[in-house]
């Protein structure tokens, strides 16, 4: 059975979409790490706002876990659990991703507490 919902209100990006967001995060654009996460790990816009490259990355099995997220109320983020106990995951890393990942040792998103 098909997932109830409106037709058309969402796409998968094209080739030439994907290339220009690779292009754009190897030139050492800001959120580069963010876009690859999202686009290589399936991360949502919370979960990478919660993810911290220290914790959160094992190069040596080849995995990231994924165990918060950030919600926002009136435009202040809070870390919170993610929805469900799926949202609670490991995810392989996939090799275009490991570049991005290995550089990026010793980085975790500063945020109020």
């Amino acid at each position: 059975m098909l997932p109830k919902g409106k037709d058309g209100t969402h796409r998968a990006l094209t080739k030439a979409e994907t290339d220009v967001i690779i292009k754009v995060a190897k030139a050492g654009h800001r959120f580069g790490l963010a876009a690859m996460l999202m686009l290589y790990a399936g991360l949502r816009r919370g979960e990478v706002a919660a993810f911290n490259v220290d914790t959160d990355v094992d190069l040596v099995a080849g995995t990231l876990t994924v165990s918060r997220s950030i919600g926002y109320v009136v435009n202040q983020g809070e870390e919170r659990d993610p929805k469900s106990a799926a949202g609670s995951r490991t995810i392989p890393i996939m090799p275009p991703l490991l570049p991005f990942l290995s550089s990026c040792k010793g980085y975790a998103i500063k945020r109020k507490k």
